[in-house]
């Protein structure tokens, strides 16, 4: 990965994560946190993945958030230095979720065996 992409993703990740917040309003008691992003090398797309808490409320946030791609994705461009608007797509980020699964599942394990 060049310098170049991990510069423009690390600078996506917090522009969007601030956008998140002021311009999209989401359902009282969710939140919804921008864990990264990945910029394809032609810096042409990039996927904004985010994590949602509570977890199982994230098929009701991910359409509010492809709802609003369009407008995050140009305020996202015009504070940065870009020729080219990337493409957004949200994904929803499961790696928290199976960290606490995997973390239940050895807790369950040590309880089990008096550790």
């Amino acid at each position: 990965m060049s310098q170049r992409t991990e510069q423009v993703e690390s600078t996506l990740k917090k522009i969007v994560a601030e956008l998140l917040t002021k311009e999209v309003e989401m359902p009282q008691d969710h939140l919804v946190t921008v864990t990264r992003v990945s910029v394809s090398p032609d810096l042409k797309n990039a996927k904004v993945f985010v994590s949602v808490l509570p977890f199982d409320s994230a098929y009701e946030i991910m359409p509010i958030l492809d709802k609003h791609r369009h407008t995050i994705q140009q305020a996202a461009v015009k504070q940065m230095t870009m020729k080219n608007s990337p493409v957004f797509k949200f994904e929803l980020d499961t790696k928290p979720e199976e960290a606490s699964e995997i973390e239940r599942l050895i807790d369950q394990e040590m309880e089990l065996f008096d550790l």
